[in-house]
């Protein structure tokens, strides 16, 4: 099997040294090109660069922040051009951008020229590469940099490719794409995250700074400032997973008010490092998973930090069935509508942003785009839908 032309896209800001380790590697890989990205505008143009180009696969370095960047250049440019379709033609002439070329490059084309390959053949993979990769957790992506690089290119050469469902993301702007967004208890700790690395300069911070910004959260009693809201769901279920039965109930409007602690809408579980808040959620049903918190006080909450934590949603509210209050409320749904009286911030992959005002109310709007965008992913994610290539070889599947 030929070598798969594929392109590694660097966002340089962060971890330089990881970064010096990462490019001596895709050196040594035939087909490679490595390729850094000196701003956002300069990224979004290597993603454009890509999809005209004859390059199949795009590696993307960075952590959350970046992953969501890349997906947006993505689908930005998938709607404003006139990029290679199904029967293999495009769109000549597209964006020159300088990149390093790694050992074994070819010489081929950067621009496409007519030669660019049609975008359902595709796809892009994430290399860990920030204090939070949720998108890479959600995906099985190694932890090891060696790792990562070899299953990757096992994944080139195998075609493990899985198109995967986006949400989209509206409020009073322009659409966005993302995997996960919410609003409460997770987009105020962000807005601490972010008033902290003001103070210290923009300088990468981990997993202490969201635990500094819970406690003070804490100390100020966050409960009892909760955003009341009025949702409205469409075309979905009720699902209550539980530990010995589960429950269902479909809808085509579900219209109500509630005051949670916290909203959250994936197609992915992971956010941040390891948190699985939508541990149920399937990556292509073209259904987003909700779910909301609706935790009453602080002991509720420390009480069930480890399960929280590791998404077992059954576990606590197993523990509360007996008082009659599951204190995480599950959806599937293709719409939901946040709305308040208030303002309120709300989160798109870890990037936050605030909810602004339409009409004497504001409101936030998330749908969901199916099958949106094709993934690169390790072989392990890959046959967990794809059955019949690892038990049911001689099953015939329609």
């Amino acid at each position: 099997m030929s070598d798969p032309y594929f392109r590694v896209l660097i966002n340089p800001h962060r971890y330089p040294r990881y970064i010096k380790r990462l490019k001596k590697k895709i050196r040594k890989v035939p087909g490679g090109r490595i390729q850094e990205a000196g701003s956002k505008e300069d990224f979004s143009r290597g993603i454009r660069d890509f999809l005209y180009s004859d390059e199949k696969y795009l590696l993307v370095w960075g952590g959350d922040g970046t992953a969501h960047l890349a997906i947006n250049s993505w689908m930005k440019h998938l709607e404003e051009n006139d990029l290679p379709g199904d029967s293999g033609g495009g769109k000549p002439g597209g964006p020159n951008s300088s990149g390093e070329t790694g050992k074994g490059d070819t010489g081929r084309s950067n621009s496409g020229g007519g030669a660019a390959l049609p975008m359902d053949q595709k796809a892009i993979g994430f290399l860990r590469g920030g204090s939070g990769n949720g998108i890479q957790d959600s995906y099985e992506v190694p932890f090891l940099l060696s790792s990562q690089i070899s299953t990757y290119l096992q994944s080139m050469q195998q075609g493990y490719t899985q198109q995967v469902d986006l949400l989209t993301v509206g409020s009073g702007r322009e659409l966005r794409y993302a995997q996960l967004a919410g609003t409460g208890f997770d987009a105020e700790l962000l807005r601490r995250r972010e008033a902290a690395l003001a103070r210290r300069g923009g300088r990468p911070s981990g997993l202490a700074q969201y635990l500094k910004g819970g406690l003070s959260l804490f100390r100020e009693d966050f409960l009892a400032r909760r955003n009341s809201f009025h949702l409205i769901m469409e075309n979905g279920k009720y699902a209550l997973r539980s530990t010995r039965a589960n429950a269902e109930l479909g809808f085509t409007r579900l219209e109500y008010e509630q005051t949670p602690l916290m909203i959250e809408a994936g197609t992915r579980p992971f956010y941040g490092r390891m948190f699985k808040v939508c541990p149920d959620v399937v990556c292509n049903d073209g259904r987003m998973d909700v779910y909301q918190f609706m935790f009453e006080n602080k002991w509720q909450i420390l009480s069930n930090l480890l399960p929280l934590w590791n998404g077992w949603h059954n576990r606590i509210n197993r523990n509360q069935a007996e008082k009659g209050r599951p204190l995480i409320e599950r959806y599937e749904v293709e719409r939901l509508k946040i709305i308040s009286a208030t303002p309120f911030l709300y989160h798109i992959d870890g990037e936050l942003e605030e909810c602004r005002e339409q009409n004497g109310e504001y409101s936030l709007s998330l749908g969901i785009a199916p099958g949106a965008i094709r993934f690169l992913v390790p072989g392990s994610f890959h046959r967990k839908f794809h059955p019949e290539n690892l038990y049911h070889q001689g099953k015939v599947w329609k």
